[in-house]
C-alpha cells in the first residue's frame, strides 16, 4: 500500500496498491473504508496487538 496524495469521504488519507485494483481510506487509530476494489478481491483485515 501507498500513501496517495487523496484524502477520502471522511478526510482521511487514501492508500493504493500498486495495481491499482483497490483504495483504502486507513485512519490514524488504523479504522479503514475500502472506496474501490477488484470484483471478486477478498479482503482480509489483520488486528495487531496493543
Amino acid at each position: 500500500m501507498t500513501a496517495s496524495a487523496r484524502t477520502g469521504p471522511a478526510g482521511h488519507r487514501v492508500y493504493t496498491d500498486d495495481d491499482g485494483r483497490w483504495e483504502v481510506e486507513i485512519t490514524r487509530s488504523g479504522e479503514h473504508r475500502v472506496l474501490r476494489s477488484t470484483p471478486g478481491l477478498r479482503i482480509t483485515s489483520l488486528a495487531c496487538p496493543p
